[in-house]
């Protein structure tokens, strides 16, 4: 446990002994670290249910609907975190963090249209 509390105090002061640009570029080189990650290893691809489910809930919010229509045979199509329910299928999440992302992605939306008005 004391190796711990070692490694703690020696990371802090680290820290401490840096300069203000020397955190702000790793916290840069960090960022492209995570992001390289995302891009080239796993191919920018939601690799767990429920992050597939927030994008799920996040594309049927930006459309203006709270569920969607269930498929023809939804025994086929059944995925954890999708839910069933007579005439409606949703995210079993509740909606903020796919709210937050409907509303990035309607941002993202708009400055490509915006760009491509401006061309």
């Amino acid at each position: 446990m004391s190796r711990l509390y070692d490694g703690c105090l020696r990371v802090a002061d680290w820290w401490l002994a840096r300069s203000r640009v020397e955190l702000l570029a790793a916290g840069a080189v960090l960022v492209l670290i995570v992001v390289s990650i995302n891009q080239f290893v796993l191919r920018d691809f939601p690799n767990s249910g429920d992050e597939y489910v927030y994008l799920y809930q996040a594309q049927t919010l930006s459309h203006g609907r709270v569920w969607n229509d269930p498929p023809n045979e939804p025994q086929s199509f059944a995925f954890n975190y999708i839910v069933y329910s007579g005439k409606r299928a949703f995210g079993s999440f509740p909606v903020g963090w796919p709210l937050v992302l409907a509303g990035a992605s309607w941002v993202v939306l708009m400055l490509s249209l915006k760009a491509r008005l401006e061309c």
